[in-house]
């Protein structure tokens, strides 16, 4: 719903009832982003089958349309929050974490399959908790993504030193 300037989305939570939620502070900005028509740019090669289709086979299948404009990598499992979803899945306790090989084999098939990519966005359970992390983001400079992000929620970084 439009309030004002923003945009609200109106969530139901089982837990923790109903709340309003901004999504955008600029309504104009929110439609303008709607009307961005991207073309139709499928990956060089197709991974796999399609099979039960979208959503359920996620990434590059023989059916897939999108260009990628900006990959998410799940480099940890690890969380550091007790949210319903991270808590129950798992802890830091044997969580999985992607090695420095496999980031190789992403970047060299996102090379592959979109020439020019060069933004990357690192996510997972809590990102920052992988003990590789700032190798890994040299590895992304270092095969030319020039801009990366990271979907955290901020807990490790509120120690600046």
């Amino acid at each position: 719903m439009f309030e004002g300037d923003a945009l609200f989305f109106d969530k139901l939570c089982p837990d923790h009832g109903q709340q309003l939620v901004r999504v955008a502070s600029s309504v104009e900005w929110y439609l303008d982003c709607l009307a961005f028509l991207a073309p139709a740019d499928p990956p060089a090669a197709a991974l796999r089958p399609v099979e039960r289709g979208c959503p359920v086979d996620c990434g590059p299948c023989a059916s897939h349309q999108q260009k990628v404009y900006l990959p998410v990598i799940p480099i940890t499992s690890a969380c550091n929050l007790d949210c319903p979803i991270c808590y129950t899945v798992n802890r830091n306790d044997g969580a999985h974490r992607l090695s420095r090989e496999q980031l190789q084999a992403i970047l060299e098939r996102l090379a592959h399959d979109h020439p020019g990519l060069d933004i990357i966005n690192f996510t997972g359970g809590e990102p920052t908790l992988h003990p590789e992390l700032p190798e890994l983001l040299e590895q992304c400079h270092a095969a030319g993504i020039s801009r990366l992000t990271i979907s955290t929620n901020g807990l490790k970084l509120l120690d600046e030193a």
